[in-house]
């Protein structure tokens, strides 16, 4: 494996067959454990009624908010949670203010990139021909399904 660093490229050797069994060895004791438990009365009204509130409109995530990266052009923004330390906030904003440049907010701004890295094209042999596949049945209950959607 082998991975950038600051000192140029990192080589890690290692045994395919020794990392399975360290892995396996190590998962079992990390596996987290979650208790299910049916939700009160009171806990799936309060559901409803907030399902009702949100069926109006997507709105975003109650542990995130929109901060502005400039003044100057207010449809700037990113999102981040709302559990940060004020500390860790301010610095988090300080760094995105400073690399605002980085963003691409529209397709005029990839002027510098080059198509080869962002277009997509698949590597097709132009003498193949198209072949058609085989029907394949569907069964009874899937035909009335499909028949009923359409």
């Amino acid at each position: 494996m082998k991975l950038p660093t600051a000192r140029g490229v990192l080589t890690v050797f290692s045994n395919q067959e020794e990392a399975r069994r360290c892995e396996g060895n190590t998962s079992y004791a990390n596996k987290n454990v979650h208790v299910i438990e049916a939700p009160k009365k009171e806990a799936t009204e309060a559901m409803a009624t907030e399902e009702s509130q949100q069926s109006e409109g997507v709105s975003p995530a109650k542990h995130t908010k929109k901060i502005p990266l400039c003044e100057d052009v207010p449809d700037r923004t990113v999102i981040i949670g709302k559990g940060l330390d004020e500390a860790e906030e301010a610095r988090i904003i300080q760094f995105l203010q400073n690399n605002q440049d980085v963003f691409a907010w529209s397709s005029a701004d990839l002027r510098g990139v080059s198509r080869d890295v962002m277009e997509h094209s698949l590597n097709i042999d132009p003498k193949a021909e198209p072949k058609k596949q085989r029907l394949r049945p569907m069964s009874d209950e899937r035909k009335q399904a499909t028949q009923a959607e359409v």
